[in-house]
This record gives structure tokens, C-alpha cells and sequence, in this order.
């Protein structure tokens, strides 16, 4: 079961309030609201979406997301001359350097 990240959505109860001055359907699927329907507020694209689209969409953010990740735990080039400069051979390096300049 896919669990709704509560970083990227706000759960609200569609009252009456929200379908007469907001909106009445799901800003994704066009699924119209019932009142007292459990509706999910998008926080990054500032819309209404309905519980469906919210899972479909959080699944989506968290794939993102771990693909993000890894692709930083990845090493860079910066990191391979950053590591090879702490090495013993480069500590040695930078105190000849300080006491000859």
C-alpha cells in the first residue's frame, strides 16, 4: 500500500466551503468532489487532487527522490581529487610546500 508523503500534501475534508469556492473536481483526473470526501491539497503545484492521484503522484516523488540520492552518492571528479588530496602523500606535499614558501 502506497502511503501519502505528507511533505508534498495536506489532507482536507471537501466541505462545503472548499467545492462552492475553490473547485469541485481533481485537478488531475477531473474526478468531481463528493462533500466530506478526503481530498489531498498539492503543495508544490498548489491544487486539489483526489486521494488516487495523490498516491499515484507521492509514488512518483518518492521514486524521484531515491533516484536523486543515489545519483549523489555517486562519486564525482571533484570528490576523487578532494580524496586524493587528503592522502598522506598530498599531507606531506602541502607541509614541504609551507615550509619552503
Amino acid at each position: 500500500m502506497i502511503t501519502i508523503n505528507r511533505d508534498y500534501f495536506l489532507e482536507e475534508l471537501a466541505d462545503k466551503k472548499i467545492i462552492k469556492n475553490v473547485t469541485t473536481l481533481c485537478a488531475k483526473c477531473y474526478k468531481e468532489f463528493k462533500e466530506e470526501e478526503v481530498i489531498f491539497y498539492d503543495i508544490e503545484n498548489l491544487r486539489y487532487i483526489c486521494k488516487n492521484c495523490a498516491c499515484c503522484l507521492s509514488e512518483e516523488l518518492e521514486t524521484k527522490a531515491e533516484c536523486t540520492l543515489q545519483e549523489c552518492e555517486e562519486p564525482s571528479l571533484f570528490a576523487f581529487w578532494v580524496s586524493l588530496w587528503n592522502t598522506s602523500v598530498c599531507n606531506i606535499y602541502k607541509k614541504l610546500h609551507i615550509l619552503l614558501f
